[in-house]
């Protein structure tokens, strides 16, 4: 691997490399112009050399400014558009977070309507389905930003929500069975 101060040498005799290479093909083109017949030949030739004088005229240090400007301007191009997906998938993951609090809301509001109507089961599933409500309730109002922090601030009462989403969602299956 080169050391970072020996690429711009290896870029610039790169750069001379192909000026050069471009200038010997214009001045063929001009020569084999020459042939053509009439007042063409020297008009094209002419034409051919002005070309290859252009192709002398390029500086490579502005060539390889100008290549990390357009660099540049890509890279920023690039970061703007990674910033708008970024802030657009984290719209739709508040959204989606917000939803899922909703859901619980209304699955806190089932297993009240299934539990028994007194003795400790009762007390149980209120606990529960309170645990589940504030769960859903924090959603809605944090979105995606406060799901994590909320999980790891309560652990149990999030595990809880998860044994009682299951629970609701099992229940209804096994009273058909």
């Amino acid at each position: 691997m080169s050391e970072p101060n020996e690429q711009p040498d290896q870029i610039k005799k790169l750069i001379d490399n192909v000026q050069q290479s471009a200038v010997n093909l214009a001045e063929q083109a001009a020569q084999q112009a020459q042939q053509l017949p009439g007042d063409i030949g020297g008009k094209v030739s002419s034409a051919v050399n002005t070309v290859a004088q252009g192709i002398r005229d390029i500086d490579p240090q502005d060539l390889v400014h100008t290549t990390q400007e357009r660099a540049q301007d890509l890279t920023k191009q690039a970061q703007e558009g990674i910033n708008t997906l970024t802030h657009s998938a984290s719209q739709q993951a508040d959204a989606a977070t917000r939803s899922v609090g909703e859901v619980l809301d209304d699955t806190a509001d089932k297993l009240r309507s299934l539990a028994p109507s007194e003795g400790p089961a009762k007390e149980l599933v209120d606990t529960v389905a309170s645990n589940v409500e504030a769960g859903g309730t924090y959603l809605r109002e944090q979105g995606s930003s406060g799901l994590v922090g909320f999980i790891q601030r309560n652990p149990i009462p999030f595990a809880l929500g998860v044994v009682a989403l299951a629970v609701a969602i099992v229940r209804p299956w096994r009273r058909g069975a």
